[in-house]
């Protein structure tokens, strides 16, 4: 089935990239199969082959994040068809485990689309 995305460079630093990404279609883990298919796998996604650790390990040895973060999402509600916006902050292992320049990319992109109170 085809997956399409698009998505756009916000900031880089240390090999690591922050990046807007726009899903025009919704498969399962597109985002994670397609940017390790390009050689670019998500931080701390050691399912799609990366290495680094991202956020904390479980009792079990189990990492338990990766640095994924859907900040809006929009959808028609099924009953009455009100379009529905959700936002979410970043999370706080963004501050935790991101650069500098990227954590205040992120945020100030955040701002610039309004989905922020600060």
């Amino acid at each position: 089935k085809e997956a399409r995305l698009s998505y756009r460079t916000l900031a880089t630093e240390n090999g690591l990239s922050l990046v807007d990404i726009e899903l025009h279609t919704g498969r399962m883990h597109q985002i994670r199969i397609q940017a390790a298919s390009r050689g670019f796998p998500v931080s701390g996604d050691w399912c799609y082959g990366d290495q680094h650790l991202w956020g904390e390990v479980d009792e079990r040895g189990e990492r338990t994040a990766l640095a994924l973060h859907a900040a809006m999402i929009e959808f028609r509600h099924p009953q009455n068809a009100k379009l529905m916006r959700i936002v979410a902050p970043l999370p706080d292992l963004w501050k935790l485990h991101l650069p500098v320049k990227l954590f205040e990319s992120a945020q100030d992109f955040l701002k610039s689309r309004e989905l922020t109170n600060g």
